[in-house]
Parts: structure tokens; sequence; C-alpha cells
């Protein structure tokens, strides 16, 4: 599988409104962890977590 998407820790480079999948890094590969708005990422903004914006319908 390949996920196109930036560190948790390059998280300014996305608008606050966007929405991302978010991906815990394992040893094991990424493992997905939730989906939300970019603004409510809080302590994930690090780089054991992987962001992949996403398109969400009104």
């Amino acid at each position: 599988m390949r996920i196109r998407g930036i560190g948790g820790d390059e998280s300014s480079q996305l608008a606050p409104e966007e929405w991302v999948n978010v991906w815990q890094v394992s040893d094991l590969g990424l493992e997905f962890y939730d989906t939300c708005q970019v603004k409510h990422l809080g302590d994930l903004t690090t780089e054991d977590y992987f962001l992949e914006p996403v398109e969400v319908e009104p």
C-alpha cells in the first residue's frame, strides 16, 4: 500500500480546516489511527504520526 502525505511534525503546511487520515508509525510500518481535521490534531503533530490529506464530502 502506498500512502501520500507528510509527517505529523510538518502539519503546519496544511490548512487548519483540512481533513487528514492519521497513521501511527511503528516498527511494523504504518497503522491507521484516526481521521480528523488538522486543527484537532493536538499531540499528534510529532514524527511518530503520518498525515494523509483526504477529500471529505459535505
